[in-house]
């Protein structure tokens, strides 16, 4: 018999054409999910992208005004800092220019105490230059008998400054 006379080669046959169409029916499915999930995946892609981008662009436009108002609070820091900064530069003026004036009226003081300590070094200079006229009390004659006697003796001096012997002391 001849194999491809029969109708078991029909059937094999059949089977087989049938196998490859179903194959190639299953392989265009495939590639058309395959296309499809591609196609899916593309737009899903693109819209995280754009989702993303959106965010990026929000995030961006946040950090700048947030950036903007931190320089605007350093610009207003550093006013602030200058003004006080000004501030206490006119306090140290002032503190100087008052510790100038004090310096100089302490000057004047010195200077006047300078002043009377000249006149009154001039003028204890003068007393000192000045000798003071010491009266001489007329010598007393003692009499013969009087010596022989162990009469008076001159006065001795006890140390007072008493150099006259009448109470009166000698300056100079």
């Amino acid at each position: 018999m001849d194999f491809l006379t029969s109708d078991a080669f029909l059937t094999i046959s059949s089977v087989v054409g049938s196998a490859i169409g179903i194959f190639l029916a299953l392989r265009a499915d495939i590639g058309k999910r395959i296309d499809r999930v591609e196609k899916r995946l593309g737009q899903r892609i693109d819209h995280v992208r754009e989702e993303l981008g959106q965010r990026i662009d929000r995030v961006r436009e946040e950090l700048g005004q947030r950036i903007d108002r931190v320089e605007e609070r350093i610009d207003k820091v550093e006013q602030e800092l200058g003004q006080r900064i000004g501030r206490v530069e006119e306090r140290i003026d002032r503190v100087e220019q008052e510790l100038g004036q004090r310096i100089n009226k302490v000057g004047d003081r010195i200077s006047a105490v300078e002043t009377a300590l000249g006149v009154l070094g001039a003028k204890l200079e003068e007393r000192s230059s000045q000798q003071l006229a010491v009266r001489e009390e007329p010598l007393r004659e003692y009499a013969a008998s009087e010596e022989s006697e162990g009469g008076a003796e001159p006065p001795e001096d006890d140390g007072s400054g008493d150099a006259t012997g009448d109470g009166r002391t000698l300056r100079r």
